[in-house]
């Protein structure tokens, strides 16, 4: 899957605090979901994530490609997403693109500056930070 590809695509990021999904089709959000409970978040997850598509009129088997944030985040929790992942993409054999979280902050960041320097942070636990600059 590359940056032009346009379909149906499914981003599930499981590396923050909020699991959840989103589902694109022909590069628009159509659906996105977050689940708010921690406690059993993954069968929550693909229950959910499973309606959505359901309203979307689709199945698995539809989908163009898969999205998937590979951390930083919990172990547990990155864990979590990309067996999610890695099942549909076997079953269906769809392709797979995964990117850092850090990085995908930096890709929506509005940087008009064409030399911008830019620094992504998000919570980590204790009281700790993840960042990087770019």
């Amino acid at each position: 899957m590359n940056s032009r590809s346009v379909g149906r695509v499914l981003a599930i990021d499981s590396a923050g605090r909020l699991p959840g999904a989103a589902l694109c089709i022909d590069g628009s959000l159509c659906a996105e979901i977050y689940i708010e409970e921690a406690r059993e978040a993954g069968e929550m997850l693909c229950r959910e994530i499973g309606r959505m598509l359901a309203d979307a009129e689709l199945d698995a088997a539809d989908l163009t490609g898969l999205g998937v944030l590979t951390g930083p985040g919990s172990y547990t929790g990155l864990r979590l997403g990309l067996a999610l992942v890695r099942g549909l993409a076997f079953a269906d054999r769809l392709p797979v693109a995964g990117i850092d979280t850090l990085e995908l902050l930096y890709r929506m960041a509005d940087c008009r500056d064409p030399d911008p320097t830019f620094c992504a942070v998000m919570p980590a636990n204790r009281g700790r930070l993840y960042a990087a600059a770019y």
